[in-house]
């Protein structure tokens, strides 16, 4: 069983629609450079105060509009398998991998943004991505650093040493990949991504 070690980072996420259908991706808002975002209700899944995590919006154009507190999303097992497929759920909420080169955005080419899939929190701007040939998504950087947890992943090698970090979603704790330092330039990191605990959303032409 996989353990987590919360490092140090802001919290982060994005004030999305919630009680979506399974699969479906929030999105915000830009009706201009200050636009509320367009959100539902879902007071079921409330939290107290001392549980709101910090979060950056991102307009449906990839523009950043600001940070803002909203609840961090708990749910039960029981509520998760309802609302995600089930390689879905074993990735996101179990912690496991899809099989390498199994994954639907691999060779995706439109511009657009990464969100959860489970609770839509903006990730990765399509154009941080980059092929390794390895059977998984790369980005180089997340959307914003805000809105991601790096954590040590309960994972050693022969020695003892643990040699890379889990990636996952500040809202909602959905495990999404892992992130390594031997990526391209500027960043120098690699974001190995699961495509399944992502949900595409291409931007609008202008």
């Amino acid at each position: 069983m996989r353990r987590w070690l919360l490092l140090g980072g802001a919290a982060a996420g994005v004030a999305l629609a919630l009680g979506m259908p399974r699969g479906a991706a929030a999105v915000d808002a830009d009706g201009g450079a200050d636009a509320d975002e367009d959100t539902q209700s879902d007071m079921a899944f409330a939290v107290p105060a001392s549980e709101a995590v910090l979060i950056e919006r991102f307009s449906i154009y990839g523009r950043s509009l600001a940070t803002m507190e909203v609840p961090r999303i708990i749910r039960s097992d029981e509520q998760w398998r309802v609302r995600l497929s089930s390689q879905a759920y074993a990735v996101t909420r179990q912690g496991r991998d899809e099989a390498a080169f199994s994954g639907r955005y691999l060779h995706n080419r439109a511009v657009g943004m990464y969100r959860c899939v489970c609770c839509g929190t903006a990730l990765f701007d399509s154009r941080s991505q980059f092929d390794r040939g390895a059977g998984w998504l790369n980005f180089h950087a997340p959307v914003s650093r805000y809105n991601l947890v790096e954590s040590l992943e309960d994972e050693a090698d022969a020695q003892g040493e643990v040699h890379h970090l889990a990636v996952s979603c500040r809202r909602c704790d959905a495990h999404l990949g892992a992130v390594f330092d031997d990526g391209p330039a500027p960043t120098r990191l690699r974001y190995r991504i699961d495509s399944v605990a992502l949900s595409f959303v291409p931007y609008p032409p202008y």
